[in-house]
């Protein structure tokens, strides 16, 4: 795929790049038009697009297992675990915890390739 302006939060092998600015910056210190001139014409690079995603979601029996796991060592042999799920149930509010976590951007499998002539367009 061809670049589209804005080319935003990308990574370029292992680094990461809010914007095409940001990698800019870093590729060829260029803060304006200038800066690229010594760039060959026939420049491009090929970037992995991401997308913002939790950092993890979680629901009741993700949370129990967790818990249970973590605590095994204070439960009795014979203990009733609904009574842990019930506890979760009627005081966690899943939907809300999970819109809360924060978020970050990850890899999507998706390539665009960038041109000199779009490092140009990003200054004008």
């Amino acid at each position: 795929m061809k670049a589209k302006q804005p080319i935003e939060n990308f990574f370029e092998d292992d680094k990461f790049y809010d914007d095409l600015g940001d990698y800019l910056r870093y590729a060829f210190d260029a803060e304006e038009l200038e800066h690229l001139v010594d760039v060959p014409d026939d420049f491009t690079n090929t970037f992995e697009l991401t997308d913002e995603q939790p950092l993890f979601q979680i629901d009741l029996q993700e949370l129990q297992s967790l818990l249970c796991e973590r605590y095994s060592g204070r439960f009795p042999e014979e203990y009733d675990y609904n009574m842990i799920d019930e506890s979760l149930r009627n005081s966690v509010d899943f939907h809300k915890l999970n819109s809360l976590i924060p978020k970050a951007w990850y890899r999507n499998g998706e390539f665009v390739t960038v041109t000199k002539q779009d490092l140009i367009n990003y200054f004008e």
